[in-house]
């Protein structure tokens, strides 16, 4: 399977995640509506992920929310006081060691623990106390494109659904699957712009706030 054909499989997927995982997110939610922080740890694209579930944990739920530095569990033996927090844990594969260490740390210091996760019979899914698949199906291609979507999609379900059990306004997703519908459809004005991009010395992305991970994204398929 190529990557523009993952590529238009994202509105499926999105509809998929919001239909069958808002139950899960909402169970979620009740646990994390209870909790003092929140820490996502990740690696590569998971990562840049990461960065905008900080952005909807903080601005959504008002948790403030943190993201982890592996190599403190990994290499230092310095892991930060998890205790009456949240660690989630978050990789596509569920195989990075790093990620299953922090969160095996976190559930050792009793904080609630979610693997978010493409592989819910993953090392990852196995050692957090809980597991939100992302239903996104065999990712083939190198570069994550269905997977980083529904990661997204997946944070901004456990805001929302922790906002709500805090009392707090529910951020709506009504309307996402046609928005990404729309966004698919656009593939031949982004083949022109590719074309376009191809030719230039360098590229610079600029993006703040929310955004920021998504340029991080781009700037690593731009690379070569």
């Amino acid at each position: 399977m190529s990557l523009t054909s993952e590529i238009a499989e994202q509105p499926k997927v999105v509809r998929r995640l919001l239909e069958e995982g808002w139950p899960d997110a909402k169970a979620l939610g009740r646990a994390l509506g209870r909790i003092e922080h929140v820490t996502l740890v990740a690696r590569g694209s998971s990562d840049n992920a990461a960065t905008y579930g900080k952005y909807m944990f903080e601005s959504v739920a008002a948790i403030v929310t943190a993201l982890a530095a592996p190599s403190l569990v990994t290499r230092y033996d310095a892991a930060p006081a998890f205790g009456r927090g949240a660690v989630i844990g978050i990789s596509q594969s569920g195989a990075s060691p790093d990620v299953a260490a922090v969160v095996r740390e976190g559930r050792r210091a009793g904080a609630v623990t979610i693997a978010l996760t493409n592989s819910p019979r993953s090392r990852l899914a196995r050692t957090a106390e809980h597991v939100f698949a992302l239903r996104a199906g065999r990712e083939r291609a190198v570069a994550a494109t269905k997977t980083y979507t529904a990661t997204c999609v997946a944070l901004a379900l456990l805001a929302a659904a922790t906002a709500e059990a805090r009392g707090r306004s529910a951020l709506s997703l009504a309307g996402l699957p046609e928005a990404v519908d729309e966004a698919v459809a656009m593939s031949s004005d982004a083949a022109r712009l590719a074309r376009r991009i191809g030719r230039a010395d360098a590229v610079v992305v600029l993006a703040a706030a929310r955004d920021a991970g998504l340029a991080s994204v781009l700037t690593r398929r731009d690379r070569g």
